[in-house]
Protein backbone atom coordinates (compact mmCIF):
# COMPACT_ATOMS: atom_id res chain seq x y z
CA UNK A 1 0.00 0.00 0.00
CA UNK A 2 1.96 2.77 -1.47
CA UNK A 3 2.13 6.37 -0.66
CA UNK A 4 0.53 7.68 -4.07
CA UNK A 5 -1.90 4.78 -4.13
CA UNK A 6 -3.09 6.18 -0.45
CA UNK A 7 -3.39 10.04 -2.50
CA UNK A 8 -5.87 8.28 -4.71
CA UNK A 9 -8.15 6.83 -2.50
CA UNK A 10 -8.34 10.30 -0.87
CA UNK A 11 -7.85 12.48 -4.18
CA UNK A 12 -11.54 13.28 -4.01
CA UNK A 13 -11.74 14.12 -0.39
CA UNK A 14 -9.04 16.45 -0.99
CA UNK A 15 -9.97 20.06 -1.32
CA UNK A 16 -8.13 21.78 -4.36
CA UNK A 17 -6.07 23.94 -2.19
CA UNK A 18 -4.99 20.63 0.24
CA UNK A 19 -0.97 20.32 -1.56
CA UNK A 20 1.63 18.00 -0.60
CA UNK A 21 2.62 19.86 2.29
CA UNK A 22 -0.82 19.60 3.86
CA UNK A 23 -1.00 16.10 3.56
CA UNK A 24 2.26 15.69 5.04
CA UNK A 25 0.98 17.46 8.42
CA UNK A 26 -2.20 15.46 8.33
CA UNK A 27 -0.03 12.26 8.45
CA UNK A 28 2.54 13.27 11.07
CA UNK A 29 -0.91 14.50 12.89
CA UNK A 30 -1.86 10.58 12.25
CA UNK A 31 1.01 9.49 13.42
CA UNK A 32 0.85 11.35 16.93
CA UNK A 33 -2.52 10.43 17.99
Amino acid sequence: YSFLQFRRSVQDVLQPHHDDNFLLRWLRGIDLI
